[in-house]
């Protein structure tokens, strides 16, 4: 339920000292006014949707009209609140995470662009991540991350399993940074239901971590299970 709420979620996090992108919130039916130090380029989402529902090359703007236009899209197409955040560039990766009592990040897995030389048009759109037509004319592929530093990665771990923690998350989940061109790393979403079909991001990390598919699933069963009958009220002996 907290992760549902970006911009709580993000409260959260920053409260924990953990980075995240400066952002602001635009309330339906409430004037939009920017913040002097919340710089262009920006990047506006819905405030509680996933799988990137609403998101689109011309989510990231430039200038004030821009953002007012997709701010009021986002009103009265999606029928949600916005989210305004300072776009980030970098690499777009994705950290999983398994357990409860102490929870395990897996390997990164990274969004590659190919044939996008604009720095701003390397998101993550609802059709960069499931239009197969769209994806192959851009060249976007999802792999497991290269070229990190076992430092590098250890640090996105250690990010990744804290937010897991600060947000709540339990069983699994994915957390979702921009790496910045000078190694910060920016947290910009902690998911709690990220795809778990086979051989999709979450399930191939698994993988690169020594969970088969099957195994994850029967892992992830197991704990669910184990939470179940631990949160059990006892009954006493008559």
């Amino acid at each position: 339920m907290l992760a549902r709420d970006k911009a709580l979620t993000k409260k959260v996090l920053a409260y924990h000292g953990i980075l995240i992108p400066h952002f602001m919130v635009c309330t339906i039916g409430q004037p939009i006014a920017r913040p002097s130090d919340l710089r262009f380029p920006l990047i506006v989402k819905p405030l509680d949707e996933d799988a990137s529902v609403g998101i689109a090359q011309s989510s990231v703007v430039r200038d004030d009209e821009a953002l007012s236009a997709r701010i009021l899209f986002i009103h009265e197409k999606i029928g949600t609140d916005a989210i305004v955040e300072e776009f980030i560039d970098g690499r777009e990766l994705y950290v999983g995470v398994i357990g409860n009592d102490k929870p395990r990040a897996l390997p990164p897995i990274e969004m590659v662009f190919k044939n996008e030389p604009n720095v701003e048009g390397r998101i993550a759109t609802f059709k960069a991540k499931w239009s197969v037509k769209y994806r192959q004319s851009r060249g976007i592929e999802n792999m497991v991350a290269r070229d990190l530093s076992k430092s590098l990665v250890q640090r996105l771990s250690d990010v990744a399993v804290r937010t897991y923690k600060a947000a709540g998350l339990r069983d699994y989940g994915r957390i979702d940074v921009r790496l910045a061109h000078d190694d910060a790393i920016y947290v910009v979403e902690a998911n709690p239901n990220p795809y778990l079909a086979e051989g999709e991001d979450l399930a191939w990390a698994a993988e690169e971590a020594g969970y088969p598919y099957q195994d994850l699933i029967e892992k992830i069963a197991e704990m669910a299970v184990g939470r179940s009958r631990k949160n059990a009220p006892r009954r006493e002996s008559t």
